[in-house]
């Protein structure tokens, strides 16, 4: 006769947290649930213990004991995969999130929205009706869609925007100053001895590629150097359109000495056209991109670009949506939090050339 299977490990309880911490049970609950009236040293004991015994509560109970919701939503887009520079991204602000969810209790989860959909607050707004988490961290574009906003405010959403347009709506956003990042790498061109500076831009439907394009235009206005409307040309975020407008600046009678693109992916396409065209990188041609994704010390010469930290964007984006859930009356409305950028110096960037660009 074959045996019965053996029963696997009994489920801790958070009986059994308070039975090993010497507190009750409603204290441990208080505890797991961040409520005020537990003091400091209890709250550290029962931490403590469930640390140890790898305790972790189930979400659906805690929601149902405290009567609201521990899940928080993430909308990100749905974009091509020509946009490989941006899932990196994604990934990024989607970790950080997750450390700041699991260091409360909370869960995540995710919605990729078209953003080019005609009524793309309607979809989003569809979404959090279905999962109803008790908040949302909004990744771009749909973060400065004045209409996804206005809705979840009308809808009495709470939500945290992950944005570069940091001061156009009353409400909580995260970000780091785009339109200073561009300027400080066209300034470090500018300090290297460039002045015919090229500059890669994004699609126009971003909002942050025009603060992009007004960074490298601040540099130039800084030093003196006049704004050359042939150096600018507009990319789709992609190898590929970085790769052919690479070539359309190398082809000009006077080609630039840099080119500034605003996504590593990009920069990496310009890169491509000029190892086609046996020329020297730095030697006699600078490239810089943007964001310091893996394909930054994936390519040859590895990029020198701006890093934006990413999953310091969801941890913090967490943290202040979770303030707003637990603490809506203590909470400033329409608080922003600049996390700083940093620039990364790489091998793909020198000093101008004394002769315009060459081959190789």
């Amino acid at each position: 006769m074959s045996q019965a299977p053996r029963p696997g490990p009994r489920k801790l309880t958070i009986n059994d947290i308070a039975s090993e911490a010497g507190v009750s049970k409603k204290t441990v609950s208080r505890v797991i649930n961040g409520e005020k009236y537990v003091n400091e040293e209890t709250r550290a004991k029962v931490i403590e213990v469930m640390a140890a015994l790898h305790f972790s509560p189930n979400p659906q109970a805690r929601s149902l004991a405290a009567r609201r919701s521990f899940l928080l939503g993430m909308v990100y887009p749905r974009v091509a995969a020509s946009f490989s520079d941006f899932m990196p991204y994604v990934v990024g602000v989607q970790e950080g999130v997750l450390s700041y969810c699991r260091a409360k209790g909370y869960e995540l989860v995710v919605h990729p929205c078209d953003y080019e959909h005609a009524d793309v607050a309607s979809e989003i707004d569809a979404f959090l009706k279905r999962a109803e988490p008790a908040g949302v961290v909004l990744l771009p574009p749909a973060s400065e869609f004045t209409d996804v906003l206005d809705l979840l405010d009308r809808n009495g959403r709470k939500f945290v925007r992950i944005s570069q347009q940091l001061d156009g709506h009353p409400s909580p956003g995260v970000g780091c100053d785009v339109r200073k990042a561009t300027e400080a790498m066209t300034v470090h061109l500018i300090g290297l001895g460039h002045r015919r500076i090229a500059f890669v831009g994004g699609q126009t439907s971003f909002s942050q590629s025009e603060a992009r394009r007004s960074g490298y235009r601040d540099a130039l206005a800084r030093y003196g150097i006049p704004v050359d409307d042939t150096l600018i040309v507009k990319g789709l975020w992609s190898f590929d359109s970085g790769k052919e407008q690479g070539h359309h600046l190398l082809a000009m009678n006077e080609p630039p000495t840099a080119i500034f693109a605003s996504s590593d992916e990009m920069a990496a396409g310009v890169l491509m056209a000029a190892h086609e065209r046996g020329i020297d990188v730095p030697g006699a041609l600078s490239v810089a991109g943007f964001n310091d994704m893996p394909i930054a010390t994936r390519v040859w010469p590895p990029l020198t670009t701006i890093r934006q930290p990413v999953y310091d964007f969801g941890r913090v984006a967490a943290e202040a949506l979770i303030e707003l859930i637990e603490d809506p009356v203590g909470t400033q409305p329409g608080v922003n939090r600049a996390v700083p950028f940093e620039l990364i110096s790489r091998a793909s960037v020198g000093p101008v050339p004394r002769v315009g660009v060459t081959s190789a």
